[in-house]
């Protein structure tokens, strides 16, 4: 079972069109299937950064992988590219603060950077906990539902 929505081939060549119009409907489609998500993700890994900074970085490094071709289907999947690059992100951040010395004291070890051969299977692992979470929280939040079906769910 997929953890991460399939990314589609179309919707990833559509966001590197230079058409305006295209281009843009498709990153606000994009946006809305991942943003949650990745959000998750990052909330999970790191507690010391604002998670909208962390996704706007995220997003400017995309953009850039994209538009220019960068990435390969056939190394992966795009939905562990992401994660990786998310986790490299994060790493960066940690070892820019640390450098700094800005009375952070988080240290690298306290992310886990999988070595192993099922990398990419903790990968989407998580993936699917964040998707999953991010899912039931728009469900419970922004749809029409009644409050009793909502303790429901809770409760169970």
């Amino acid at each position: 079972m997929s953890v991460f929505p399939l990314t589609s081939m179309t919707l990833l060549e559509k966001i590197a069109v230079e058409i305006t119009g295209e281009r843009e409907a498709a990153w606000i489609r994009f946006f809305d299937l991942y943003t949650p998500a990745i959000r998750k993700f990052v909330e999970w890994h790191d507690s010391t950064h604002d998670p909208d900074d962390v996704i706007q970085d995220i997003y400017i490094k995309l953009v850039d992988v994209v538009q220019r071709g960068k990435y390969d289907s056939s190394k992966g999947t795009f939905r562990a590219f992401l994660a990786t690059m998310i986790r490299n992100h994060l790493v960066s951040l940690y070892r820019k603060e640390s450098v700094r010395g800005s009375g952070l004291h988080v240290s690298i070890d306290e992310i886990e950077i999988p070595v192993s051969a099922d990398a990419a299977m903790e990968l989407d692992m998580k993936w699917m906990l964040a998707r999953r979470q991010s899912a039931i929280e728009h469900v419970l939040t922004k749809t029409a539902m009644n409050a009793q079906t909502r303790d429901i769910y809770r409760a169970y």
